[in-house]
């Protein structure tokens, strides 16, 4: 599975894959810090994933990216091949 991250205060654009082949560069986890929008998609037939907060974490400060404003400045350059994400 491919994580993608975007921190929009910098901007940082980062791919991971995530996997248990660490010879091949995956990854087995990843952390996402707060204020850092993410997506991923599967690479093969089929992914399992999920995603885990710990304390501090409120929903009350999460927003879909659609959601935002002005979120389409942000898919420009390299981010223009990820809007079908939205």
């Amino acid at each position: 599975m491919e994580l993608i991250t975007y921190q929009p205060d910098t901007p940082l654009l980062q791919k991971c894959i995530l996997g248990n082949e660490l010879d091949a560069g995956q990854i087995l986890q990843a952390i996402v810090p707060g204020k850092t929008w993410q997506c991923a998609r599967s690479l093969g037939a089929f992914s399992l994933m999920g995603c885990t907060v710990t304390p501090g974490f409120d929903f009350r400060d999460f927003q879909f990216v659609r959601d935002l404003p002005d979120h389409a400045l942000h898919f420009q350059g390299a981010m223009a091949g990820l809007r079908h994400f939205l």
